[in-house]
């Protein structure tokens, strides 16, 4: 699970600051974190250890300045803004621009239905402290790792306990 912090420093944006902290009992979780920052060309980084969580948790902190979170944005397809009291909100990348959701069938200009992007497309589902949660969204990627990062910003976001990206569209459980 990744928890998104507040942002610093939102009335002067060339020098914000956005801190990520991730909690896992799975350490290759927390190691995939710095391979998902390097992919994205993230060169500084601020990454401390923090205490276990209430549930007994790892934790880490990875803290990106102003250049490094549009470079995180640009390579995950995202956008951090922050609202009136600092609180990080994740918007996906396609809203952001304006355009249609990768999950819905188009018409291409030759007015042929084109299928969602399947290709990338990924369900994130929540995970409860004793098994699956209730919710899921489906999310884009380029990759598994990544896919687990969005999945885990995600969840985060929505206060789950943990998050698992599976490659995919979600289906409804009966």
């Amino acid at each position: 699970m990744i928890i998104l912090s507040k942002w610093r420093n939102l009335s002067l944006p060339a020098q914000a600051s956005l801190s990520l902290t991730a909690y896992s009992f799975d350490d290759r979780e927390l190691s995939s974190i710095p391979r998902v920052l390097e992919r994205s060309k993230i060169e500084q980084i601020r990454i401390e250890d923090v205490s276990k969580d209430k549930d007994g948790r790892a934790g880490r902190q990875f803290g990106l300045n102003s250049e490094e979170i549009e470079k995180l944005e640009k390579s995950l397809d995202l956008r951090f803004l922050a609202d009136r009291k600092g609180d990080v909100i994740i918007i996906p990348g396609w809203f952001f621009r304006g355009e249609p959701s990768p999950f819905q069938s188009l018409k291409n200009r030759l007015g042929r239905w084109l299928p969602p992007d399947k290709e990338r497309s990924y369900c994130c589902r929540e995970l409860a402290l004793h098994g699956d949660g209730d919710h899921s969204l489906e999310i884009t990627a380029s990759n598994d790792e990544d896919a687990l990062f969005k999945c885990a910003l995600h969840g985060g976001q929505r206060h789950w306990f943990g998050a698992k990206a599976s490659k995919g569209p979600c289906h409804r459980r009966p």
